[in-house]
Order: structure tokens, then sequence, then C-alpha cells
């Protein structure tokens, strides 16, 4: 096993685990959406954390990422679902779902689970993930449904997130040899996802 170490792509990851104890420190207090997104944050510190001893350990980690990118993005659309008011918004974020799940069941018959990043699954349902985010957000700026600031950064944060993920992914999905690293991209990505998170609950008058 390798030594240990700390690195600038375990900062992400470090700022996630600040915000997940933040939430687990008030999670009595959180709505039944707002638990929901604390527990997206409790499964990444579980995927990171498991990966990071992983990589030390020279093994592959991939296939966490393959498990965890699907129920998160799933989970996403189920806070999105429940904060609408109209059974036609909740059916769309429902189909939403469904796409996903398609979308990681045909990936995972193409593409070994175990040993490879799914590029092209992550991408396309991290579109899809955008798309919806949007849409949602659009929902919250017309004052059409009632909504926690936790929910509503969330949806921001999310938003960006996915948004910036599609450009790294799409570009390491299909081969662009461009000078830049776009991992760099989701590290920064996601710092700002955890950040916008703990901005959030500190923020929120209930909590």
């Amino acid at each position: 096993m390798k030594e240990l170490t700390f690195g600038y792509y375990d900062i992400p990851p470090t700022i996630c685990l600040v915000a997940g104890a933040i939430y687990a420190f008030k999670f009595s207090k959180l709505n039944s959406s707002e638990r929901l997104i604390a527990v997206i944050l409790f499964m990444n510190i579980v995927a990171d954390t498991a990966a990071y001893f992983l990589i030390h350990g020279e093994m592959g980690y991939q296939y966490i990422y393959n498990l965890l990118l699907p129920l998160e993005r799933i989970i996403a659309l189920v806070v999105y679902a429940k904060n609408e008011n109209t059974k036609r918004a909740k059916s769309i974020y429902g189909l939403g779902m469904a796409v996903i799940m398609a979308v990681y069941i045909v990936g995972y018959f193409s593409v070994d689970l175990f040993t490879e990043f799914h590029y092209v699954s992550n991408t396309i349902t991290a579109l899809i993930l955008t798309a919806l985010s949007y849409l949602h957000l659009r929902t919250i700026s017309s004052r059409k449904v009632e909504s926690s600031r936790i929910v509503i950064l969330f949806t921001a944060a999310t938003f960006m997130y996915s948004a910036l993920t599609v450009s790294a992914m799409s570009a390491a999905s299909f081969g662009a040899q461009i000078d830049f690293n776009f991992f760099n991209i989701n590290l920064y990505a996601y710092s700002l996802w955890s950040i916008i998170l703990i901005i959030a609950i500190l923020w929120n008058k209930k909590t």
C-alpha cells in the first residue's frame, strides 16, 4: 500500500466532508427534501473516502463513482419533484429519473462497471440533470413554488456543477486532444458545490 498523502485533489472531498459534518449536526432541523440533500453529501463522503484508500492501496476505484453518480442524480431529481406543486412538473422529473436509469443500465452492459469510468453515461446524465436543474430554477424564480434557501442554493449549485462536468466529461468521452486538464474543472466545480451547500445551511433561518 502506498503512503497516505494529501494533495490538491483531496481538497474538494475535504470541503465536502466539512459540509457533511454541518448537515449531520443540524440534521434534526431539516425538512424531508433537505435531508435528501444531506444524504447526497453523505454518499459523496463515503465514496470519496473509499476511493482515497483504494487509490493508495493501488486498487480500482472507478466503480464507486459508476454507482454513486446515478444515485446522486436520481435523488437530486426527487428533491426537485418534492418541491413542485403540479403533477405535470413531477412527471417531468419522474421521466428524467427513468431516462437516467435507462442510460446507466445500457452503459453497464456496454462498459465494464468495475474497471472503467462510464464517461458517456455520466456525460449524458449530467446533461439531463443540468437541463432539469435549470427548469427547476426557472420554477423557483417565477415564485410558483415555496422553497427553502437550502433547496434553492442546492438547485443552483447542482446546475453549476453538472453544467461544468458536462464540458469536462464530454471532452474526455470523445477523446478531445486539448492542452488542459479537464479533471481540474470537476475538482473546482465539486469544491464550489460543497461551499454553496455550506453557505445554504448556515444562511438558512430554520437551521
